[in-house]
């Protein structure tokens, strides 16, 4: 294992003898070349690009949270098909990470790094001139299997170039690059787009929201394959190119000397083996601790962001203009949730995630009686913006150790896979809100269940093994580096 802080070109260099030349030839492994190049302008020029994988799904949810009531009204729809409007993202995100997981680990990260976007701003384009609640639902599932994708590519292929030393600050710094942007702007754009007398104008905010997808799309281009993906590869002179490629923009030099490479290709193997590795004995205690993790987190805050406009409206009697502005300021309450995740990530990946999961579960059950009980707005507010910081801190840690614990080899399979769980909660919460929120109680009891499921979170992740929590560790390249060990 390599050291966090990169040392000179006297450690970091290896030496080995030419056969054919008779000569000694430096060598370094990829681990060392990363961290002798260190943090610079790359990184964050990367991260800023692949904060919009989160920004664009975080978007998404909120977007959807707000225009379904009005697509409701507009198009007449009945509760079935109002659930299955929320539901039809997740449908969608399930598919496109499953596909674009399978796509990347195989083909590499740069094919699924631009194509989810595009996909994800053509579809949402139309869906703002769909003629009718079928086109609608088909448009918004497809634009939704490129945003399933960007999570997952986005999240690997930032891991796959960051030095240890601060990785999972830098990655929490992600989350707030793509969720604070994403919720202020939708809770924005509901607000200007709606007007007191006629409603929300959903088509405006359809439109406009999938503006950014378009502008990441072209930007993507600049960004280079995944040299870790190369090393897998066996191209190795790739894969050395591509590190020159990062030295040369963080203005540093580039390490001296041939890197290292596997004696196997390993990047032609099939999706299903590649599945089969992450329920192998070295990873199935992670794998199966990680699905009910990431299946609670979706399944609690889908529910709680799909629930919160409707019952602003229905329980403290706001008018759709005023329930933007309330969602908006409780938005406030991200920024000291990522804030204290930037600095509790590096401390333990699952005690940190364990306490937000509790914060969330508080934050919840005080909304619930702010809005079934109190009947007050401002306690309403203060109880969502404490459901926003830990939900947030939350999903910062949660991606962060999704992306970690997996190798190179199937990091997007697995990530993709975990997806379709979280993605998959969501849908069901969705669907279960929209059919139970005609009725006071059941929406209560709504209100209780997603307060459960972040609570019941923590004993997964209080209990996952010692080797996937990866703080001040170097990730791996293939499942033979994991050696087991015993659980914590």
């Amino acid at each position: 294992m390599t050291s966090a802080e990169p040392d000179g070109d006297e450690r970091l260099m290896a030496k080995t003898r030419d056969p054919e030349e008779g000569v000694e030839r430096r060598t370094f492994t990829f681990e060392e070349g990363v961290e002798h190049i260190g943090f610079g302008r790359f990184h964050v020029f990367l991260m800023i690009v692949c904060g919009f994988g989160w920004f664009a799904e975080i978007l998404e949810l909120v977007i959807m949270a707000f225009v379904a009531p009005a697509i409701e009204k507009d198009m007449g729809l009945s509760a079935l098909e109002y659930g299955l409007l929320g539901s039809s993202s997740f449908i969608g995100m399930a598919i496109g990470a499953v596909f674009w997981g399978a796509l990347s680990d195989r083909f590499g990260r740069f094919i699924g790094f631009t194509c989810t976007t595009a996909m994800t701003f053509i579809f949402s384009v139309a869906s703002a001139f769909a003629p009718n609640y079928g086109v609608l639902l088909l448009f918004r599932i497809l634009a939704c299997v490129g945003v399933g994708g960007t999570l997952p590519v986005d999240y690997a292929h930032l891991v796959e170039f960051l030095p240890v030393k601060g990785r999972g600050r830098n990655m929490a710094i992600v989350d707030g690059i793509g969720v604070i942007p994403a919720l202020f702007l939708g809770s924005l754009l509901a607000y200007f787009a709606t007007s007191r007398v006629d409603g929300t104008n959903w088509r405006l905010i359809l439109g406009v929201q999938s503006i950014p997808a378009g502008l990441f799309t072209l930007i993507r281009f600049f960004i280079p394959e995944s040299p870790r993906y190369l090393l897998n590869l066996n191209k190795k002179e790739e894969a050395a190119n591509v590190l020159r490629r990062v030295a040369r923009m963080c203005r540093k030099q580039a390490p001296e000397g041939d890197l290292e490479g596997y004696p196997t290709d390993l990047e032609t193997r099939s999706p299903l083996t590649r599945f089969k590795e992450i329920l192998s004995p070295e990873l199935r205690s992670t794998t199966w601790r990680i699905w009910l993790m990431a299946f609670f987190a979706q399944f609690a805050s889908a529910g709680f962001v799909f629930a919160m406009p409707k019952l602003f409206e229905s329980e403290l009697g706001l008018p759709a203009k005023d329930v933007s502005l309330m969602v908006l300021l409780g938005v406030v309450g991200v920024i000291p949730g990522l804030l204290i995740a930037f600095f509790a990530i590096e401390w333990s990946r699952k005690k940190s995630v364990s306490v937000f999961y509790l914060a969330s579960a508080v934050g919840v059950a005080l909304f619930a009686v702010a809005t079934m009980a109190a009947g007050s707005v401002e306690f309403a507010v203060a109880a969502s913006m404490v459901a926003r910081g830990g939900m947030e801190g939350m999903f910062a840690i949660l991606n962060t150790i999704r992306v970690e614990v997996y190798p190179t080899t199937n990091r997007i399979t697995a990530m993709g896979t975990s997806q379709v769980l979280y993605n998959l909660g969501g849908a069901i919460t969705t669907l279960i809100f929209g059919a139970m929120s005609s009725s006071r109680t059941l929406a209560a009891l709504c209100l209780s269940i997603y307060a459960g499921a972040y609570a019941l979170s923590v004993l997964p992740a209080l209990t996952l093994p010692r080797k996937s929590d990866y703080a001040g560790r170097a990730v791996l390249d293939r499942i033979t580096q994991l050696v087991p060990t015993t659980q914590t």
